[in-house]
């Protein structure tokens, strides 16, 4: 329920947005949307996933002071990012707990997600609504490290758009220092900026459907090439997607399929009224890139998933752009009915508090536990949901 009420209140500030308020009262409302989400991931407790894993770091992580005199065994051994290992360090040094990590890391996401709203979005709120269903339980509720990395290049697109390479390699070093998948971001730079033909678009959305409906397999060869290249830890975390029974899972048929049909039929046939948003080129084709690793990346369904959080900030910039390109008063409000559902489709599972989102469901606040001393289930909760997940995702 507790999910349910903030999507209730962004859907709120959302219509007004579009219809009633301007100036200053958008610009608060949008403000309070931030610090709703900046709060619900900062001082969640033990909430969500990968906490468990976040938190045993945190207690085994050496202070600064021994990292700086090279006496850091897991410091140094970590798998995890260079910036992330430096804050829990640092925390840690000062006398915090893993909970202040999560608060930084969430404060680090909250800044950037408003300045990129400000800067692309023409509803900021409706791109936020977006972002909550869509992204947010992800990124900053399990994989926090890649939500600094998917953020950082969210902001980065203004220099593609300005074609300044070195401020967008410089932000995106930055981002590969929180999760190292961004490193694969790099060469887009010199592609989503262009336009290509609607033939182009139509025939690449075609391949990819046809690879998926016919299952044409080429991932894990090529996956394996490249673990064996790359070898230590990095390599074997790629083998471990490989040959794991519910990473390695294919995807399947879902309505993701159908809504993802629907939004390139929806973006190409209004792609001449969508061109006059300055910023369309790059995120319609960070759209198509999304379709491309959704589709062409099938089998296997974790690494797609977790790859597709770079490409699906294209939804939250056109989708509500759509809002502008029907100028009559009933088309604005049924898209924006539309948008609605889209989003609710996206988030229904942690709303109705269904059993894949049992690990989130009810929401624990880290102040609460220390004011009242209340009693958490979340390890409980999560090993249920990691036993469902692995259930469901299971190779046949």
């Amino acid at each position: 329920m507790f999910y349910a009420i903030i999507f209730l209140i962004l859907i709120g500030f959302s219509f007004l947005e579009i219809t009633s308020i301007d100036g200053v009262y958008k610009v608060i409302l949008f403000a309070v949307g931030i610090l709703i989400l900046f709060i619900t991931a900062g001082l969640r407790f033990e909430t969500g996933g990968d906490w468990t894993t976040y938190t045993v770091f945190f207690n085994q992580i050496e202070t600064l002071p021994l990292v700086l005199e090279g006496k850091a065994l897991i410091y140094n051994r970590s798998y995890m990012e260079p910036a992330y290992k430096l804050i829990n360090s640092l925390v840690k040094t000062l006398g915090g707990n893993v909970q202040v990590v999560f608060f930084i890391i969430a404060l680090i996401n909250s800044v950037l997600l408003y300045k990129a709203l400000k800067k692309y979005t023409i509803y900021p709120l409706v791109g936020l609504l977006i972002y909550y269903t869509s992204m947010f339980f992800f990124l900053d509720m399990i994989a926090t490290r890649q939500g600094v990395a998917v953020l950082l290049f969210f902001s980065s697109l203004n220099f593609v758009f300005e074609r300044k390479f070195w401020r967008f390699l410089a932000v995106m070093v930055i981002a590969f220092l929180f999760h190292r998948s961004s490193v694969l971001l790099v060469p887009l730079y010199f592609i989503i900026h262009r336009s290509f033909s609607n033939r182009a678009y139509i025939i690449v959305f075609f391949v990819t459907l046809l690879m998926f409906f016919f299952q044409i397999k080429w991932m894990a060869g090529l996956l394996t090439i490249t673990a064996n290249i790359i070898g230590g830890a990095n390599g074997a975390i790629i083998k471990v997607y490989l040959n794991s029974s519910s990473y390695g899972a294919n995807r399947s048929l879902t309505v993701g399929t159908l809504i993802n049909i629907i939004l390139f039929a929806i973006y190409l046939s209004k792609r001449k009224a969508l061109a006059d948003y300055k910023y369309f080129n790059i995120f319609f084709n960070l759209f198509m890139v999304n379709l491309i690793v959704f589709f062409v990346f099938y089998e296997f369904i974790e690494i797609s998933n977790r790859y597709r959080f770079y490409f699906l900030i294209s939804n939250i910039t056109l989708l509500p752009y759509l809002i502008v390109v029907y100028q009559e008063k009933l088309s604005k409000m049924l898209v924006f009915a539309s948008i609605c559902a889209f989003t609710f489709l996206y988030g229904r599972s942690y709303f109705l508090e269904s059993p894949g989102a049992i690990a989130f469901n009810p929401y624990q606040n880290y102040v609460i536990h220390v004011l009242f001393d209340t009693k958490s289930d979340g390890a409980e909760r999560l090993k249920q949901s990691d036993k469902q997940y692995n259930e469901n995702n299971k190779k046949e």
